[in-house]
């Protein structure tokens, strides 16, 4: 619920998916929480990050 206000909050535009299940994880071998993937419209992965200080508008921006 704190990261779909954030995203209300702030705008962030794209859709958001939350891996509840844990499948995507294992399919990007996430080593850990805080770990980010975005995606281009195509499905290529155009950024990985991990941890709490990602710059992730820029990420962000390579999609839009």
């Amino acid at each position: 619920s704190r990261v779909k206000a954030f995203i209300s909050q702030y705008h962030i535009p794209g859709t958001q998916f939350f891996d509840t299940d844990g499948n995507a994880s294992g399919a990007f071998d996430a080593p850990a929480t805080s770990y980010v993937v975005v995606l281009d419209k195509a499905g290529k992965v155009v950024y990985t990050g991990l941890g709490g200080k990602q710059d992730l508008e820029a990420a962000i921006k390579k999609v839009l």
